[in-house]
């Protein structure tokens, strides 16, 4: 779900696949022009972008960092640099959690960012399944664990630290960090919604337990350099580094790993459940 075709001519493309592996390919024949191998043992929601040299930007985890990539402060995110005409690695820098998100590079080309913060997609409820609750012990158990959404109390309930996250901005050149923006930690034991789905696939009502969307959806920076990026809590941002000002928009839903879309007078937002 997360392979999205790049191309920086009109003979080649890009893509990335789910093991941060990289390929250029020629596009009438499939050829090989390069690639680069993926890390074993690894997975990632992300993918890569252009820069508007034709430099390949990845979002991806590194070599067996499978079985711990959703604990908090892993640093299994990788993000990497690769030239576009011979595949050759620039840079690569590793980031506090998983990488499970697009990067984006600024119109002018000198910045790439991303956004950091661990996943959670444990919802209480979905432990329900298979217990023999009944639907009365099902609901006093759900209606419980909306209360505690509610006081953005659910992962300190079960002994566990709110996840940190931010938006970051990177050099281009060197891969240095130029800025980091923190957002408010998040309180759940999954993302927006998923308790609510949880609910109702326990209850009968549903066949999928979860989303499982990834904290982030990808960055789209605009010609200001202004970032808009959804949020799996369920929030949009629109963060200027400029000024260091903060906007937000709730849609109340997880966020997809592709990103925010734009055309004249129009913004879409896609969500796990919804197209805003």
């Amino acid at each position: 779900w997360n392979i999205m075709a790049l191309f920086p001519d009109d003979d080649t493309l890009n893509f990335m696949d789910l093991c941060g592996g990289v390929y250029r390919l020629g596009l009438f024949d499939g050829s090989e022009v390069w690639k680069h191998k993926g890390s074993l043992l690894s997975l990632t929601d992300g993918g890569a972008t252009l820069g508007p040299d034709g430099s390949v930007y990845t979002c991806s985890n590194g070599p067996f960092t499978l079985a711990t990539m959703e604990n908090m402060g892993s640093n299994a995110g990788r993000a990497r640099k690769y030239r576009g005409s011979d595949g050759a690695l620039l840079w690569e820098v590793k980031l506090p959690n998983a990488c499970m998100n697009f990067p984006s590079v600024s119109p002018d080309g000198e910045t790439m960012v991303l956004a950091d913060g661990a996943n959670v997609i444990n919802a209480p409820t979905k432990e329900l399944m298979g217990k023999n609750k009944s639907q009365k012990e099902i609901d006093e158990f759900y209606a419980f664990q909306q209360a505690l959404l509610k006081n953005k109390s659910q992962l300190a309930y079960y002994g566990k630290d709110d996840l940190a996250a931010s938006i970051s901005g990177f050099d281009t050149r060197t891969g240095e960090l130029k800025w980091k923006h923190d957002v408010e930690p998040w309180y759940g034991m999954s993302f927006a919604l998923d308790e609510e789905r949880a609910y109702n696939w326990v209850s009968g009502k549903s066949f999928m337990p979860h989303c499982g969307p990834p904290h982030w959806g990808g960055a789209t920076i605009d010609q200001e350099g202004k970032v808009y990026i959804a949020r799996s809590t369920g929030e949009m941002y629109v963060y200027d580094p400029r000024t260091d000002v903060q906007t937000t928009f709730h849609h109340g839903d997880g966020a997809l790993m592709a990103g925010i879309s734009f055309a004249p007078g129009l913004m879409v937002v896609p969500t796990c459940s919804y197209v805003y």
